[in-house]
């Protein structure tokens, strides 16, 4: 699958949750947590025409690699992606966080 920037994803996605993949940057790494006291975190990730924020919920996947991730770091982030209508954003849903290769970057 080939990688799409920030700004293709959000003008494929739809209101049906699809896999993409996308190379970026993460530039903000926060946990926080639910009013019920579930922690989740909230990234946000670059590229060179956009950004994105994701959450990541404490029984994902995301939520184990995003404990590890370091800031200014490069990803590639694969999962499932619609647009919440309610928001009108971007979520995402079980996506990986993988440490992209310098080739790749």
């Amino acid at each position: 699958m080939d990688p799409l920037s920030i700004r293709e994803l959000r003008q494929s996605a739809g209101t049906q949750a699809e896999t993409f993949l996308i190379h970026v940057q993460l530039v903000k790494l926060g946990q926080k947590t639910t009013r019920a006291g579930k922690p989740y975190y909230e990234i946000k990730l670059v590229d060179a025409e956009d950004s994105l924020v994701l959450r990541a919920w404490n029984d994902t996947v995301a939520f184990t690699a995003c404990a590890s991730a370091n800031r200014g770091e490069f990803y590639a982030v694969e999962g499932q992606f619609y647009l919440n209508a309610e928001r009108n954003s971007i979520d995402g849903r079980d996506f990986s966080l993988k440490p992209l290769a310098e080739e790749a970057v």
